[in-house]
């Protein structure tokens, strides 16, 4: 894990959770926490550029790390309900109920709200990091593959940040003139 985590994104997950008792589960993550922070692994941020989140929400999925999941190719009917789950002596669990693992919530955010946020970082930094290391060592310089479309967006933002300078150089020199002394933010 630890030549991985520079190479993909990880995201620990803790399999057959419905083996383990709650008080178990508790434990196992916390060593697992403990265990990657002792062997300075990294695991996917999903909390790090997203500002849609509050405090709270980002304490409650760094909560759940590493993440429960139950496996079961079985539909169960419970009260007229059909679901996947396992069904035993004392009662069935439930992979989607969120009281039993943590698939849901793993789910949704891998496959709604963090999935482009977690394709960019793989592709950007430790893919981009990566093939730099590997053309290095093959004696080759690293030249930044961009498409034609990136190059002129990047070529957009240069001229719109270089016309916002103008633009504040613009607001400065009026406002000296009418003599207004609020400062000009950059």
């Amino acid at each position: 894990m630890k030549k991985l985590c520079s190479v993909v994104n990880i995201i620990p997950v803790i399999a057959k959770a419905d083996t383990l008792s709650e008080e178990e589960v508790v434990m196992l993550k916390e060593k697992v926490r403990q265990e990657l922070l002792e062997n300075s692994i990294e695991v996917y941020d999903c909390t790090a550029d997203d500002s849609d989140l509050t405090q709270q929400e980002m304490e409650q999925i760094q909560n759940k790390l590493p993440y429960t999941v139950i496996g079961a190719n079985t539909v169960i009917s419970k009260n007229g309900k059909k679901m996947l789950g396992r069904e035993y002596p004392w009662g069935i669990v439930e992979v989607e109920n969120p009281e039993h693992c943590d698939f849901s919530f793993l789910k949704s955010m891998l496959l709604g709200t963090h999935m482009s946020d977690l394709q960019n970082s793989t592709h950007e930094h430790l893919y981009e990091e990566f093939r730099k290391i590997q053309l290095e060592a093959n004696g080759i310089s690293s030249v930044s593959r961009r498409s034609p479309e990136q190059i002129e967006l990047d070529t957009q933002l240069e001229e719109k940040q270089l016309e916002i300078e103008k633009m504040k150089e613009q607001m400065r020199i009026l406002k000296e003139q009418l003599g207004i002394s609020i400062p000009v933010t950059s």
